[in-house]
């Protein structure tokens, strides 16, 4: 294994922001089907995937809302059953939705 040494006197200090994962965040976009209670995610990425999602989770029926890296998913008027095939082909996560569908 590969390992990095630092010699010096002086004292490293410091913070850094790390963001949320989208692998972890798709499923638990999903999972908003299963309730009709309002989900709220923080610390979400910016990214096409959850863009998509967000796009596919409307065409669904439900309502989103988000700003910066905080999303809210309310699913209480599932309207739909239909997956968008142009949404559905663009990202590989979009098999998750077939659980909740059941």
């Amino acid at each position: 294994m590969d390992k990095l040494i630092i010699k010096g006197s002086a004292d490293l200090s410091g913070e850094i922001y790390i963001k949320g994962s989208k692998n972890s965040a798709l499923p638990i976009m999903v999972s908003a089907l299963l309730s009709e209670d309002l989900l709220k995610l923080k610390n979400i990425p910016k990214l096409a995937d959850i863009e998509n999602m967000s796009k596919l989770l409307r065409n669904y029926g439900a309502t989103i809302k988000s700003n910066r890296d905080n999303i809210e998913i309310n699913c209480k008027k599932i309207t739909n059953k239909d997956a968008d095939y142009d949404i559905v082909r663009k990202m590989r996560a979009s098999i998750l939705i077939l659980g909740p569908l059941l």
